[in-house]
């Protein structure tokens, strides 16, 4: 499966060099609209993790999207990021968080060449701004995917005649969707501590500045991740299970 992985990633890296889309941006390849989705899902079913070949809805789509910026590791090769960002997506690769690790952006920072402690600051307050945004953008998708997730498993439930296809379709969809939330939380919740560590270190290092206006955006943050994962966390412990009756609801 390793094989596979990189001979798409080398794909990925011929196909970024074909041209851009409307706006200056790279238009999607056919690897990333064909080909990794297909093979992401043998990859999952490989190994027994709970697939859908539903289309995804739009809500769906912008969650995942929005998801992107939230476990993308720090220092990445800009033109394999598209790509590689649908494969993870996909979960094709199993060290997302671990990219995600403070220790990872506080190397990101040693390479930075500040010019001063203020500098440095900003660097790090543009950062926790861009995760606000992305997941202020997250969370607006996630409930209205878990609303749909809740119609489409009374939709299933209601059903007479169903069919194993219907059952695996409509259960693995809700696990992907599950599957997406639960990791960006905790990438997010890496990051944060990321971020958290290197204000205190550059306190350490430069203590005529003060920390306490970024590091009060820093606590916004975690209170706005805190609130969603405590509203979601009914969702993500519940369903995706077959029974006699059908699966459990939301």
């Amino acid at each position: 499966m390793k094989s596979v992985i990189w001979i798409a990633l080398l794909g990925a890296g011929v196909s970024a060099c074909s041209g851009t889309g409307d706006f200056g941006r790279k238009p999607y390849s056919v690897l990333d609209d064909k080909i990794i989705p297909v093979i992401s899902k043998g990859a999952k079913q490989s190994r027994g993790k709970p697939v859908s070949w539903y289309p995804l809805t739009a809500a769906e789509r912008r969650m995942r999207q929005s998801a992107d910026s939230l476990v993308m590791p720090y220092g990445r090769p800009v033109f394999l990021e598209p790509s590689i960002r649908r494969i993870e997506r996909a979960a094709m690769l199993t060290n997302t968080i671990a990219w995600n690790a403070p220790e990872r952006y506080l190397s990101r920072l040693k390479r930075e060449k500040f010019a001063s402690g203020e500098a440095r600051i900003r660097f790090i307050e543009k950062h926790i701004l861009q995760d606000q945004w992305q997941f202020r953008n997250f969370t607006t998708q996630v409930w209205h995917v878990i609303a749909a997730d809740k119609k489409r498993l009374a939709a299933l439930f209601a059903m007479r005649d169903k069919r194993l296809e219907d059952f695996d379709n409509t259960l693995g969809r809700v696990a992907e969707n599950r599957s997406i939330i639960r990791v960006t939380l905790r990438a997010l919740a890496l990051r944060m501590r990321g971020y958290d560590k290197a204000l205190r270190l550059t306190q350490l290092q430069y203590p005529d500045i003060s920390i306490d206006e970024t590091g009060a955006k820093l606590i916004e943050l975690k209170s706005q991740a805190d609130k969603t994962a405590a509203r979601a966390r009914p969702y993500l412990s519940k369903g995706g299970r077959r029974n006699g009756r059908g699966p459990v609801a939301l």
